[in-house]
């Protein structure tokens, strides 16, 4: 590893020059025989190694410390928002769990936060809606009513697993089904 402090030993500059203008802090030698794929596979194993759980489209994912990382076009998450246990993103809404219960939802749909749900483990978020499992089972959905999506899933028991799509909500019941 080669820190900014390093490189302040060979050239004239300071560490908070390099930093402001590069955004990096340390850099590090290619072994003779090393690959800079191999750097890149290390990288990538360490970084996925303090994710916690992945959004189901895989733009944003909580991490081990409870906060949300966003990348690509997916909305970034509110500055405050810790205690995150799941999250989902569909296009530009974004929705999560909090250790609490709570789902709070940001981006277009900011305003699609449901108030007062208290026992959510899981969320979905779809094309102007989200829904979030229950700690009993139970769907919720809340959100556009275009093509019914506000209305739970029916006729199913204890859902172990939700997902949205656009205009869809699929659950996994404890049966398999």
């Amino acid at each position: 590893v080669v820190t900014n402090a390093d490189l302040t030993q060979w050239m004239d500059t300071s560490e908070e020059w390099i930093e402001q203008r590069t955004g990096i802090r340390e850099r590090r030698w290619i072994e003779p025989g090393q690959k800079p794929s191999d750097l890149a596979r290390a990288a990538t194993l360490a970084a996925l190694a303090d994710v916690g759980r992945l959004a189901t489209s895989g733009t944003c994912a909580v991490m081990r410390a409870g906060t949300v990382s966003c990348w690509g076009p997916a909305p970034r998450p509110p500055a405050d928002l810790n205690g995150v246990s799941d999250v989902a993103t569909h296009r530009a809404d974004a929705c999560a769990v909090l250790t609490d219960g709570s789902v709070r939802c940001w981006a277009v749909g900011a305003a699609m936060t449901p108030p007062g749900l208290a026992d959510a483990v899981q969320v979905a978020v779809g094309a102007g809606f989200a829904c979030a499992r229950l700690r009993s089972g139970d769907v919720t959905c809340w959100g556009s009513p275009d093509y019914g999506k506000t209305a739970p899933p029916q006729n199913v028991e204890r859902t172990v697993s939700i997902a949205a799509g656009d205009h869809h909500v699929c659950v996994t019941t404890i049966t398999g089904q």
